[in-house]
This record gives C-alpha cells, sequence and structure tokens, in this order.
C-alpha cells in the first residue's frame, strides 16, 4: 500500500445566460477535502465538498479513470 495523500481543491465559477463575461451575478465557489492512497486494487479517494450555495457532496474514486 502507499502512502496516504490529504487532498484540497477550491474552485470558482459563474454561469450566465447573457451580459457581460465576468459580471457580478452567477457566481459559486467551493473546496473539497479528502484522503487518498494507492492500494493493490488500485489508486482510492474519499473526500467531502461543500459550496457557497450550501450544498454538500461526497466524493468517491475507486481505481483509475479510462
Amino acid at each position: 500500500m502507499g502512502p496516504v495523500l490529504a487532498r484540497m481543491e477550491l474552485a470558482a465559477g459563474r454561469t450566465a445566460e447573457d451580459g457581460p463575461l465576468l459580471g457580478d451575478d452567477g457566481w459559486v465557489g467551493g473546496a473539497r477535502v479528502g484522503l487518498g492512497a494507492d492500494t493493490p486494487v488500485g489508486p482510492v479517494r474519499f473526500e467531502y465538498g461543500y459550496s457557497t450555495e450550501e450544498r454538500g457532496a461526497v466524493y468517491v474514486r475507486l481505481g483509475r479513470w479510462f
């Protein structure tokens, strides 16, 4: 089993239908933190994220992307 990794990811984005590209409305931010490790079945990650829209989500990845 490989090393255990602590991960943190920050993100921001905007959605809009009309108006300026970098306007003031529609912006959302978020963060995700968790742990990952290399295992005999491939890399695994367990993370939790939360956004400025007061929504949370659990992220689980087992194995590699194809």
